[in-house]
């Protein structure tokens, strides 16, 4: 079993990329569908990159570190365009990519911080 830490973030890279690819369905779904085609774009990658980032956290990777910054980069790419549209789908999506990004950012401090010497 994993520790809260990585379960919460497993947690979050999933939820993150099933609301890019519910976002991503709902943007094909607009009338102004040609609009949307960036976002379409960002959330199809930012769900790809969140889930091959779980797959390695998951399997304890040694390229967890490197993959975590990326897909923080993602996230914050996919959420910047989804903001720029005003549908509600793509809101709530920037949100949770918002959320990925923190919890990314997060993992990795925590990560970082040296262990403490047991007398």
């Amino acid at each position: 079993m994993k520790d809260p830490k990585t379960s919460h973030l497993l947690d979050s890279l999933l939820k993150c990329a099933s609301e890019c690819w519910s976002c991503a369905s709902d943007c094909l779904k607009e009338a102004h569908v040609q609009h949307m085609t960036d976002c379409v774009q960002a959330d199809l990658d930012c769900a790809d990159f969140c889930l091959t980032t779980a797959k390695a956290v998951a399997c304890g990777s040694q390229h967890v570190e490197q993959l975590l910054h990326q897909c923080a980069a993602f996230c914050k790419a996919c959420e910047a365009i989804c903001r720029a549209h005003p549908e509600e789908h793509c809101q709530h999506c920037a949100d949770v990519c918002l959320q990925c990004m923190d919890t990314c950012m997060k993992f990795l401090q925590v990560a970082a911080e040296p262990i403490p010497a047991t007398p």
